[in-house]
Parts: C-alpha cells; sequence; structure tokens
C-alpha cells in the first residue's frame, strides 16, 4: 500500500480535514472523504458546518436545523 503526505494545499480552509489543520499535512484519500463530507453538510445545510480552525480541530458537527428525509412513496 502506497501512503502518500502531502504538505502544500490549495483551496477553500473550512473544506480543509483537522490533521492539515493542526498538523499542516494529510493523506489524500480520508482528506477527500472529509472534503465530501463538508460538501454534502453544506448542501444540506446552507453552510460549512465550522467557522474556525479550532472547530476544524475538534471536528465535532452540530447540525443548526433539522435534516429531513423526505417520505417513501408507497
Amino acid at each position: 500500500m502506497l501512503i502518500v503526505v502531502v504538505f502544500v494545499t490549495a483551496g477553500t480552509r473550512v473544506y480543509s480535514p483537522p490533521e492539515w489543520v493542526r498538523d499542516r499535512e494529510y493523506r489524500a484519500e480520508p482528506a477527500t472523504i472529509w472534503s465530501l463530507g463538508i460538501l454534502l453538510y453544506d448542501m444540506l445545510c446552507g453552510d460549512v458546518p465550522f467557522d474556525g480552525d479550532q472547530q476544524i480541530v475538534d471536528a465535532n458537527v452540530v447540525y443548526r436545523r433539522p435534516i429531513s428525509v423526505g417520505k417513501s412513496r408507497r
């Protein structure tokens, strides 16, 4: 298994994984999944879940409004 540690980034900080904010390094695959999770939260809730670095590092997601899964059709 090949593990690549990246030390350079570009993009929006609020999509950065906690390890990047804390240690300035990350692994690409888990970081991609993290960023997609932030994007999904943004699409569902209308804003990103974290306002600053400490919130990103703590990684404690709080839903600011209820999320509806909808009603199934029968």
